[in-house]
């Protein structure tokens, strides 16, 4: 499967969990990440460990490369 990139852009610091992989985080806020093709799912967690930051990014054939910053989750 093809791979794009993503820049995750959010306070400093933060661990970024990818695609609800929980187990291990793939690095932190403000670095680019290889991902597959189509919708991810970029996360950062409490110190209770839920979902405290969220942001979501599509890549493919025509957009390989995309920025999105996280937001905070509601509810």
């Amino acid at each position: 499967m093809p791979w794009g990139e993503v820049l995750v852009k959010g306070p400093v610091g933060e661990k970024v969990y990818i695609n609800g992989n929980y187990k291990q985080a793939a690095g932190e806020t403000n670095n680019k990440y290889n991902v597959e093709y189509g919708e991810n799912t970029f996360e950062t967690l409490d110190s209770n460990s839920k979902v405290e930051l969220r942001a979501k990014a599509a890549v493919n054939k025509d957009k390989p490369y995309v920025e999105v910053e996280l937001r905070p989750v509601s509810g």
